[in-house]
């Protein structure tokens, strides 16, 4: 009879297959035993698991939202236009929630199967950082945070996904947005990094991060527990800025202390024609 059975020692999963063998001459009985580590299986096993869990969770929210609206409607709620109209706007903002989510979660998909395609181009880094703040500083006005530009001069041209690093900056900043307080600063950061790289990153002076929660803030649904109260997204704003550098050939880089703010870094490589400095 064989024997199959998986244990765990010091964060590890080991599955054990045991076998009898037996030698009618010798008169001898023998086990063939074979221990395989599977730790990395059984976390990618739970990880897939955690993530149609959560998937559903938050598919459910703004559906089951908009079913409730629906028949409150339907029950009489149409008739009054003040109630109607306050109800249809909301419904507008769970409807827009629910298909950024249907595209969050399909574009994880297309990195999970490889199937994201970069457009690679020669890239201006302080004009990237330029489009980037003219997007983010009114919605950084709208919360009482100011944003400014640190973009050394001379910075070699950079090759890269020219929209995807904008929707990365983007996504920094609104992280940075969240949790910051009104007064603060917000930073747009880009300099030289060894001889043929450009660091660029976000820089802010909010809540910042602890120890613990340092490593998953990169975790698909995950929310940080000192969020502010309001409209939340599905936690998943960072697990595609992460996807889209390392796709990139880059990594992101946290810095931060509790009450001393955060700083998310990567590094873009110089373009073939752009390793120089530029005029």
């Amino acid at each position: 009879m064989t024997f199959i059975k998986s244990s765990t020692h010091n964060d590890r999963v080991i599955l054990v297959h045991a076998a009898p063998m037996r030698d009618e001459q010798l008169n001898t009985i023998a086990s063939v035993v074979l221990m395989s580590d599977v730790t990395e299986q059984k976390r990618l096993e739970q990880a897939q698991k955690d993530f149609i869990s959560n998937a559903s969770h938050e598919l459910r929210t703004p559906i089951s939202s908009l079913k409730g609206f629906v028949e409150l409607l339907e029950s009489g709620a149409k008739d009054k236009k003040d109630v109607r109209d306050s109800f249809l706007r909301t419904m507008q903002s769970e409807i827009d929630r629910l298909q950024r989510l249907v595209e969050e979660l399909f574009v994880l998909a297309q990195y999970d199967s490889g199937g994201a395609q970069l457009k690679l181009e020669e890239c201006d880094v302080d004009k990237l950082i330029e489009d980037v703040y003219a997007v983010a500083s009114p919605i950084a006005d709208s919360s009482g945070i100011n944003i400014h530009r640190m973009v050394e001069t001379g910075l070699p041209k950079t090759s890269c996904d020219r929209d995807k690093i904008v929707q990365v900056l983007l996504s920094f900043v609104d992280n940075a947005i969240k949790h910051s307080e009104p007064g603060t600063t917000i930073s747009l950061t880009a300099r030289s990094v060894g001889k043929n790289g450009v660091e660029v990153g976000v820089t802010d002076e909010g809540v910042g991060i602890s120890p613990d929660d340092l490593h998953k803030i990169f975790d698909r649904f995950y929310h940080k527990p000192a969020d502010k109260s309001g409209p939340k997204g599905a936690g998943l704003g960072l697990s595609i800025a992460k996807e889209i550098i390392d796709a990139h050939g880059s990594r992101v880089s946290v810095r931060s202390k509790p009450g001393q703010g955060s700083s998310f870094l990567f590094t873009l490589k110089a373009s073939a024609n752009g390793a120089g400095v530029k005029p």
